[in-house]
């Protein structure tokens, strides 16, 4: 063991140790440790490593940057869903900008963890959900990196997390939800109509309407079985959620008939579309081979585009929803009622459809598995949270049942 010294720096004093191991040239294996400031520190820190070496539980200084831990876990988490990763990809970017995306892992203090904490929150502009998610990715990174001795001890250990928000989400009650949706029908009906009353009627994400397929009304539910999404410049089928969101929703009479209208007016659709085509291959100079499919539905959806049959992706309804929410005069009315509207997403129909089965006397439970939960508690936090007037309309019907009785 030695205390080595260099003339210049901040940092001069560092330690050398023997150990036992032999390598391949004969001599003895040397641990070299980081410099300190002091020769104090330096010989505390050989105490320690040396205790470590006796013990067995040395971790050998890694050259890994925090950039190339992040990248291999972000690679060992294939499975997720492509929206999980693509999350992960982000944060992983957003500490690649900043220095400590460059430091060695053995270089990283906890005041370094704590300054990328400052300027997520100071200079970021994500929300606090967001930093929320992305400082536990990093604390978890750490803690593999210790679990996988590459560290001897995780600078995030002591990280701490900004607490979870409330639960958000608009409640609307059904009388306006069904006037809305007639809204939607009247000024949007082929881009928005089916995705918003698949969420407002039965409850599903957005992602999970635009994957049901043509044939639902063959059996008497919907079967949410996979996401739609684009990947690659292509739309596929992707896994849910949870293992959870894989159910099937009971059709209600008014969601079966508005199916049905849709069928016929994209069966129509495609009629016109093939007779088209058949027309452009009459005339003349025209090459078939070079040409798409006059009708493009080869995944089996039922929401596709009246023109060719290709299936319509999340990016796409959004779009469309913005602009139906500036130019509809009816809906521009109903916002200058009722303000809190303006904020209203597609999401906020699946949350008022919690709302409203709640407030009919649905159990929760059963709420839970329509939406397609793991945690039944969360239903009742995020989905189910009392309308304005449900306490008033709870008392109500318990005096009309006593009155008699008074």
């Amino acid at each position: 063991m030695s205390i080595i010294t260099r003339k210049t720096g901040t940092k001069r004093y560092s330690y050398s140790i023997c150990t036992d191991e032999i390598l391949p040239n004969g001599r003895h294996k040397y641990i070299y440790g980081p410099y300190f400031a002091t020769k104090k520190e330096a010989k505390e820190a050989e105490a320690t490593a040396l205790s470590q070496l006796q013990t067995g539980t040395y971790t050998e200084p890694t050259k890994m940057t925090v950039n190339e831990l992040l990248e291999t876990i972000i690679g060992l988490k294939a499975i997720l869903r492509p929206s999980s990763i693509s999350s992960l990809n982000s944060f992983a970017k957003r500490v690649k900008s900043q220095p400590l995306g460059a430091m060695r892992l053995n270089k990283v203090t906890p005041i370094d963890i704590e300054r990328y904490r400052l300027f997520l929150f100071t200079e970021s502009g994500l929300a606090n959900q967001t930093i929320r998610e992305e400082l536990s990715f990093i604390r978890s990174s750490f803690a593999w990196a210790v679990d996988n001795d590459l560290l001897g001890k995780s600078p995030a250990r002591r990280l701490k997390l900004p607490p979870k928000e409330p639960p958000k989400g608009m409640h609307v009650p059904i009388e306006i939800l069904l006037q809305m949706l007639r809204m939607i029908k009247k000024y949007d009906y082929f881009n928005l109509y089916m995705p918003f009353l698949l969420g407002g009627m039965c409850g599903m994400r957005i992602s999970e309407t635009l994957a049901v397929r043509e044939d639902v009304l063959d059996g008497g539910d919907v079967a949410v079985t996979n996401n739609l999404l684009r990947e690659n410049g292509r739309l596929q089928f992707t896994l849910l959620k949870t293992r959870t969101s894989a159910r099937d929703i009971p059709l209600i009479s008014f969601v079966r008939h508005e199916i049905e209208e849709y069928k016929g007016f994209i069966a129509f659709a495609k009629k016109e579309a093939l007779r088209k085509r058949k027309e452009l291959l009459a005339s003349p100079g025209f090459i078939a081979e070079n040409s798409d499919p006059a009708w493009k539905n080869n995944l089996g959806l039922l929401i596709v585009f009246p023109d060719d049959g290709r299936g319509m992706c999340r990016d796409h309804v959004e779009r469309r929803w913005r602009k139906f929410k500036e130019r509809c005069p009816e809906w521009l009315e109903l916002v200058a009622k009722y303000p809190l509207l303006a904020g209203m997403r597609h999401h906020d129909f699946r949350h008022s459809f919690g709302s409203n089965m709640r407030d009919r006397g649905v159990p929760i439970a059963d709420i839970s598995e329509i939406l397609g939960h793991a945690d039944v508690s969360f239903t009742a936090k995020t989905y189910a949270l009392p309308l304005q007037d449900t306490h008033k309309k709870a008392m109500q019907l318990y005096e009309k049942s006593i009155e008699k009785l008074l």
